[in-house]
């Protein structure tokens, strides 16, 4: 009897497939699982930063096409010369950083880059589905200890969640308006997630990226906010759950599609611990760790900040593979053995092939 996994390694095989922001962090997973899997895949994203983590792995299996997301015309001759069945929109300004410098930029990235990409595949007969990834912070906060559905309300102050929001609303607006009353062989999501941590995320403004940098180099990491509370996912969990969730709307394209709409992916019951906790839990991975809270961050960010994903349980038959400690122990093990002289390039096809073995496991 063919599980769920063999069904979707054969469906990704040779499947054309578009990703853009492909170079960054969650974007190279998804290049990488998705050339394991067999997928014809071109990527589009702004010029490598010299040595990015797309870098190091040796992604050279897929298209690599570079332009800016709010370049209408660069994108649609990528889009319309490659022909893709899927396209997965992982380019933007992902994160609070620069909110208080360049709002104007973060905005502008954020909102055109979705018009385009939604605009244009409304144009391209080849497009079957479309996924849009925006972000956990499109939600109004209201310090809840009860975990958000997607039918909560939207809401944001800064640039980043009124991005976020923005993003969401015309993902539905044109779902409405052009994909089903018009192209109606579009299915369009979005994906909300948060906290996302692995390897391979070079940004020192975040935690982990952070903690692993200063307890690598026997450094003191000096922290705040001790009892936030974060929904902490594993990369390949959430890249899978996008994947599952694309793969979903191209079978169903062409109907009503219920499958369409948005759908949060976040850890399970384990994953939402607060900064302190996880601190904790990967100094134990270093022996030489040293790290203090000294107070509150400048930065306005909520306290709680909680999902319910159980939507994307119920419609693809997604939950998560790695508790909070596995996925620390599998970060930290990379480190270490990236240390001893392995290629970065054949540790991230391990990790990625380890993690289908785990979901074959769980099919079993």
């Amino acid at each position: 009897m063919e599980t769920m996994v063999d069904h979707s390694r054969k469906f990704w095989i040779n499947r054309k497939v578009l990703v853009t922001g492909h170079t960054g962090f969650k974007g190279t997973w998804m290049s990488i699982m998705l050339t394991e899997l067999g997928a014809d895949v071109c990527g589009y994203s702004l010029p490598l930063e010299p040595g990015c983590f797309y870098e190091k792995a040796g992604v050279t299996a897929i298209r690599h096409k570079e332009g800016n997301i709010s370049d209408y015309v660069a994108l649609s001759k990528v889009i319309i010369d490659f022909q893709p069945e899927i396209i997965i929109h992982l380019a933007s300004h992902s994160s609070l950083d620069g909110c208080n410098e360049k709002p104007d930029y973060i905005l502008k990235t954020n909102i055109d880059g979705v018009i385009n990409v939604l605009e244009i595949s409304r144009k391209v007969e080849s497009v079957k589905c479309v996924l849009i990834v925006t972000s956990d912070k499109c939600y109004r906060n209201i310090e809840s200890i009860i975990p958000y559905t997607e039918e909560a309300e939207l809401g944001g102050a800064d640039p980043y969640s009124v991005s976020k929001v923005c993003q969401e609303l015309i993902s539905q607006c044109y779902r409405s308006f052009s994909f089903e009353n018009g192209k109606g062989n579009v299915s369009v999501a979005t994906a909300r997630a948060s906290n996302v941590i692995g390897i391979g995320d070079y940004n020192l403004t975040r935690l982990v990226p952070y903690l692993l940098e200063q307890f690598r180099k026997e450094e003191r990491a000096v922290l705040r906010n001790p009892k936030a509370v974060r929904p902490w996912q594993y990369v390949l969990d959430v890249v899978w759950g996008y994947l599952l969730l694309s793969q979903k709307l191209y079978e169903n394209s062409g109907k009503e599609n219920e499958l369409s709409g948005a759908y949060n992916f976040g850890p399970g019951a384990d994953g939402f611990k607060n900064v302190e906790t996880l601190v904790g839990c990967m100094a134990k991975f270093f022996p030489n760790a040293a790290y203090e809270f000294i107070g509150e961050t400048k930065t306005a960010e909520t306290q709680v900040l909680k999902l319910d994903s159980s939507k994307a349980g119920r419609m693809l038959g997604w939950k998560t593979k790695y508790d909070l400690e596995d996925m620390l122990y599998e970060i930290t093990d990379f480190v270490r053995k990236e240390k001893q002289s392995v290629s970065i390039k054949e540790l991230s096809r391990r990790l990625v092939h380890r993690y289908f073995d785990k979901l074959c496991q769980d099919a079993d």
